[in-house]
């Protein structure tokens, strides 16, 4: 029996050796009948380097990007005669034809002209990929990644607010971690959502709010992450905007309010880069609801205990009052943002990973108004073969935010602070002798399971919690492959996972239950994934026989989604 084992083994391992020579010697004899092709691409009429502008040989999947000085080199090309293409934001498309032979190295310079009005700019379009903006009879704005890093906004929705017209970005509150809407071009529907579909890197995202209320079984009247919030602008590489019924057009009835289409980064041919980030930037409330300070608590101008409203006699000059406009808000809010980028590779396999760390303090007092994020990203391709080439990313992000009760209800910060009387003091909010909550509706308490009415809004700050949870992955994988230089096929697979796990502590003695307390808690899980296969005939160059004027692309897909 051993010996059988034994002979086994000793078979395996001559198998494995006998598949790594035969795939050193392929690979060895592939690097010597390949050739190379180098050069460096300027910006005619200047000769200034165009850093990061795309060398491709068209129908393979071999390329290369700029470096710092405008050089490129593309190797493992096996002999033949192709159309090299140099691409540019901003600049037209030129196209070379190179011939290459075995062992040969090809020098290939370009110069590109600046287009003037961006039509043959490359623009993001749906499953099909891109396409150049002159082909397009739809309006796309685009947004560039620089002015999103430089707004130090760590919403990826509050950056690209004032970005583009005819977006409007709106606010829920200035708290750490609070929803931002976005819509194109107004209101397009009195029912359902208003706002845009989000892709990135070709897949559908979730960026729903969830559980936005004021009370009750809701969020307790807190506000909500948005979770596009989710991602890292850090990683975005471009951001466009396709606004109209073409969005609905390219992605169904999911579009219909218009698609913010996202592109994150990727690694370049070259040296490996390690780039660090960080930044901080600090919030204070400048401006506030007034409160009178004349009069006391009490009905028609006379005082009266534990009353609702201020309508009492006037106060005495002498009478200390207490400013409840500002009293919540007594500490400087700040953020502070830390990003780490790793990326690099050559012209067969690139790579690009990021790190990040978001923590951002509100401007209000006590143990809420809290957000943090972790957020992790990796991504790379591969070139298989000239036909063959495979992408992929997944990104994770960690979310832990605690929230103010902050709404328009008895439980809330702000409501309980502005209508309490000035000559009550909310500070302490704890009876110094029954040790009980007191408020200004029940100002001397004896009872715990009683509800206050309003509750002492620092009570509330440092009593209450509302918190959340969130992990969420989210990437694809991507194969092209081109049987032919006219057809190419490509598949993406995407998949978006959330948790969002919430807590809602209301502790004895608050309004909540009628002064008797209460605890909600909630798992909010969302699931979506997304299949794309996509079939690309480039049928021009059978059509132009029967005319030069004439030019077709033929497409076939397949799309399968599934949310839950």
């Amino acid at each position: 029996m051993k010996s059988n084992k034994s002979q086994f083994r000793l078979k395996l391992f001559i198998i494995l050796v006998a598949v790594v020579f035969l795939f050193t010697l392929t690979t060895a004899i592939f690097s010597q009948t390949a050739g190379i092709i180098k050069g460096r691409v300027v910006e005619k009429g200047t000769g200034n380097p165009l850093i990061g502008a795309n060398v491709m040989i068209k129908g393979t999947t071999l390329g290369a990007a700029t470096d710092i000085d405008g050089y490129y080199l593309i190797r493992h090309v096996p002999p033949g005669t192709y159309t090299l293409s140099a691409r540019f934001i901003g600049y037209h498309t030129e196209e070379r034809k190179v011939t290459v032979g075995a062992n040969q190295e090809v020098k290939q310079d370009f110069e590109l002209k600046v287009d003037v009005l961006k039509l043959g700019e490359v623009v993001v379009t749906g499953m099909s990929g891109s396409q150049i903006k002159e082909k397009l009879g739809v309006t796309i704005a685009k947004v560039r990644p620089m002015d999103i890093v430089e707004s130090d906004e760590p919403n990826i929705v509050g950056a690209l607010s004032g970005k583009a017209a005819n977006v409007e970005i709106t606010t829920f509150s200035g708290e750490p971690g609070a929803t931002k809407f976005i819509q194109i071009r107004g209101r397009n529907t009195i029912v359902g959502s208003k706002e845009p579909l989000f892709i990135v890197d070709g897949v559908p995202i979730d960026n729903s709010t969830r559980g936005v209320g004021t009370g009750g079984t809701g969020s307790g009247g807190t506000v909500q992450a948005n979770r596009a919030s989710d991602l890292n602008p850090e990683d975005i590489a471009s951001v466009e905007i396709l606004k109209g019924a073409s969005a609905a057009a390219i992605y169904g009835s999911r579009a219909a309010n218009g698609v913010i289409l996202i592109t994150t980064k990727s690694g370049r041919p070259g040296k490996t880069q390690i780039q660090y980030k960080t930044s901080y930037s600090w919030d204070r409330v400048n401006r506030s609801v007034p409160l009178q300070r004349s009069y006391g608590q009490g009905n028609k101008g006379v005082y009266k205990k534990d009353y609702i409203r201020s309508w009492g006699p006037k106060l005495e000059p002498d009478t200390p009052t207490y400013d409840h406009s500002w009293e919540m808000f007594d500490q400087t809010g700040h953020v502070i943002d830390n990003d780490l980028i790793i990326s690099g590779g050559n012209n067969l396999t690139t790579y690009y990973g990021s790190i990040g760390i978001v923590n951002q303090d509100g401007p209000f007092v006590g143990n809420s108004d809290k957000y943090k994020r972790y957020h992790f990203r990796l991504k790379g391709s591969q070139v298989i073969s000239e036909q063959l080439k495979v992408t992929g990313s997944i990104a994770y992000a960690k979310v832990r935010a605690d929230y103010l009760n902050s709404r328009s209800n008895t439980g809330g910060i702000t409501l309980g602070a502005w209508r309490t009387p000035p000559e009550f003091n909310n500070w302490p909010y704890l009876d110094p002798e029954t040790g009980l909550h007191r408020s200004y509706r029940y100002s001397t308490p004896t009872v715990l399971r009683k509800s206050r009415k309003y509750d002492n809004p620092f009570f509330s700050a440092y009593e209450k919690i509302n918190r959340s949870e969130v992990g969420r992955t989210y990437g694809n994988l991507r194969v092209d492959y081109d049987p032919l230089d006219w057809i190419n096929v490509n598949y993406t697979l995407g998949s978006d996972y959330s948790e969002d796990d919430r807590i809602r502590v209301n502790p004895v003695s608050s309004v909540a239950n009628s002064g008797d307390g209460s605890m909600w808690r909630r798992n909010y899980i969302y699931h979506e994934i997304d299949h794309n296969l996509i079939a690309t005939f480039k049928l021009g160059k059978y059509i132009k026989k029967l005319s030069e004027n004439l030019d077709g692309t033929f497409m076939a897909g397949y799309n399968f989604n599934s949310r839950a």
